[in-house]
């Protein structure tokens, strides 16, 4: 029974994030992926494989140290990413926007892992097209 129960929470942390909505100060809905009052990522478009993705990060608070991460399913290794915190605005009374470039090599299901000062603050977990 608990062997069972790792196998289902291992592989549900690598389930596709829902889409969420959340309203900016202007009163405009954005659509975003990840976890809402945690971390998500602005979604216009899916990312596509080998291809730039000019998007931004939307935290739910004003953090002075983050980092981001790249994990692909099945690899060990993440990849960093360093986020200008110089670049980050109000989105709405709770949420702050940050623009973020990121590059996937392959197509499949990644993980973006944000961090500040080394603490794990949200995830996102999205798929690449190819």
């Amino acid at each position: 029974m608990f062997i069972g129960n790792g196998v289902v929470v291992k592989n549900e942390e690598w389930r596709e994030h829902a889409l969420i909505q959340v309203e900016d100060r202007n009163g405009t809905i954005g659509i975003f992926q990840g976890e809402e009052q945690k971390a998500a990522i602005a979604y216009d478009n899916p990312p596509k494989e080998k291809e730039e993705y000019k998007t931004s990060l939307l935290v739910w608070d004003k953090y002075a140290n983050l980092e981001l991460s790249l994990k692909k399913k099945g690899e060990e290794q993440a990849v960093r990413i360093e986020a200008s915190d110089s670049e980050c605005s109000r989105y709405n009374e709770e949420a702050y926007s940050v623009p973020v470039t990121f590059y996937f090599e392959e197509s499949g299901l990644w993980k973006i892992i944000v961090e500040n000062d080394d603490e794990v603050i949200g995830e996102s977990v999205l798929e690449v097209k190819k």
